[in-house]
């Protein structure tokens, strides 16, 4: 039974009572019995104010539990609250049992000769003790240490997660953690992949031009990389991390455009310029963040016989606006930062072409390709006491690949020549697999505590693709794809590349 108003004699032996549509009265013109199995569903609020029975005449109480509900609030250390007023008195009786779902609030009952009074008071249980996760425990044994010994920082988030449940305290421990910044870090590792694979797919075509022709033809290819040439690429990159049982993961989507000058500098070696610009949504659990991304390279290749070395340095700029949201009971709030990030990077890869036949080519390789990672430190604004100050982090990956690649040529009777080509790598990583933030609440500046991201696979297998198709001398065209596929995230990148030669 439920609602307000007014009624006659109420006598509950089962079920449950819950006076108010919402929190409420019920007026009881007469008495009120609670026995055997009956509920009394009491909601309260951070204010001091609950359901309430109002009788005209006694209350017996022998036998039933008050069922305590929290509607979310701001809540005090201690809050005091009157549920039941009989005019005709209690008779001394009192209700079995008072219970609540409540993780860090225990209720309590006290009687006078008229009313039922709660109590609900912050008990001995520690944020930490209720946490699953590292990330979780780091983030609540600073809420702990603060609670004693700085809580006027803090007292908004303390005073809303005094109302949760275990589950919803360990959900608002993650929402506070800040553990978005740790997936964005992770994601700029991957946004230059597109890019740098661009710049090695041109490379290798220079070689591949020289080298994939007949083995008593090399001349025909020298005289290919005798010319000058520039080209423009187009690009989309999507993937995704996955959920660790310790952090959230992400998905994200890259757009970019690049483009590049190269030269012949003798008949074995060739270098070039190439800069590009991209865009990245991110989208991380409860969060978004945007990213423009400005990178330059330079890259050389070299060529004799049926090897090749190819290798780049480059250098990005990362701009990143973010936004995640916080949800610790009645709080929310969105916390908003603005920061940057510096990339370099150095790719090398070699290997061997080995011809076919006159049309098609087999070509192992082994790479190493190495990043470093620099971002700025930052502080979150808009969310109030939740705004977390993120410490300045390095990230370095160094990752060493072994793979084949073939290639076949087809020429048309049109002149056009067309050339698909495919390639699978086994890629390991050998330094930084979880992107790691150090933070600390900013009202609370003395405080830090570490956030990792999800770990990723070390082991992980590349593969790409491609279409070449040369109309003449002078123009050509590359349709390709390109991707990593590990146990824990994948990415892949699709790409149009125009290419003109004098």
């Amino acid at each position: 039974m439920g609602g307000t108003g007014t009624v006659g004699n109420v006598n509950v032996t089962g079920g449950t009572f819950a006076p108010g549509n919402s929190i409420g009265t019920i007026n009881v013109a007469g008495n009120v019995d609670f026995t055997g199995g009956g509920i009394y569903a009491v909601e309260v609020d951070a204010a001091g104010n609950s359901d309430l029975i109002n009788a005209t005449g006694t209350a017996t109480l022998t036998g039933g539990t008050v069922s305590v509900i929290p509607l979310a609030g701001n809540y005090n250390l201690t809050t005091d609250y009157t549920i039941l007023t009989a005019a005709g008195g209690l008779g001394g009786t009192t209700f079995n049992n008072v219970n609540s779902t409540l993780a860090f609030l225990t209720p309590s009952l006290t009687y006078d000769a008229n009313n039922v009074f709660l109590n609900l008071t912050r008990n001995n249980v520690s944020f930490s003790s209720v946490s699953t996760t590292p990330n979780q425990t780091s983030v609540s044994t600073v809420l702990s240490n603060l609670s004693m010994t700085n809580p006027t920082a803090i007292q908004t988030i303390v005073n809303n997660l005094l109302t949760l449940t275990t589950t919803g305290a360990q959900q608002a421990f993650d929402s506070l953690s800040g553990v978005q910044h740790a997936n964005v870090q992770s994601i700029l590792q991957n946004i230059g992949s597109p890019f740098q694979q661009l710049l090695f797919d041109r490379l290798f075509n220079a070689n591949f031009a020289a080298l994939d022709a007949p083995v008593t033809g090399v001349n025909a290819g020298d005289e290919w990389l005798s010319g000058k040439g520039a080209w423009f690429k187009a690009y989309g990159n999507f993937g995704d991390i996955d959920d660790t049982t310790n952090a959230s993961g992400a998905d994200y989507n890259t757009y970019g455009i690049a483009a590049g000058f190269d030269w012949p500098l003798t008949t074995t070696i060739t270098a070039g310029l190439a800069a590009g610009y991209a865009n990245t949504s991110v989208d991380p659990f409860n969060g978004d963040a945007d990213v423009d991304s400005y990178q330059i390279a330079v890259y050389a290749g070299w060529q004799q016989h049926q090897y090749y070395v190819n290798a780049d340095v480059s250098c990005g700029h990362h701009s990143i606006d973010s936004d995640r949201q916080v949800v610790v009971g009645a709080l929310a709030a969105t916390a908003s930062a603005d920061y940057d990030a510096d990339q370099f990077g150095v790719n090398v890869e070699g290997g061997k072409v080995i011809p076919l036949n006159n049309n098609t080519s087999l070509t192992p390789f082994v790479g190493v390709d190495y990043s470093h990672l620099s971002r700025d430190s930052f502080t979150e604004t808009g969310a109030g006491a939740a705004n977390l100050s993120v410490q300045n982090q390095d990230d370095d990956s160094l990752r060493t690949k072994l793979g084949v690649r073939l290639s076949h040529t087809i020429e048309t009777t049109n002149e056009t020549t067309i050339t698909p080509s495919i390639a699978i790598a086994y890629v390991r990583e050998h330094l930084d697999n979880v992107s790691r933030v150090q933070s600390g609440f900013s009202a609370a500046p003395n405080t830090t505590f570490l956030i990792d991201g999800p770990d990723l696979d070390r082991n992980r297998l590349a593969l790409n693709a491609g279409i070449t198709a040369s109309f003449s001398e002078n123009s050509h065209l590359n349709i390709g794809y390109s991707g990593e596929i590990a146990g824990s995230d994948d990415h892949h990148a699709v790409s149009a590349t125009f290419r003109y030669e004098w």
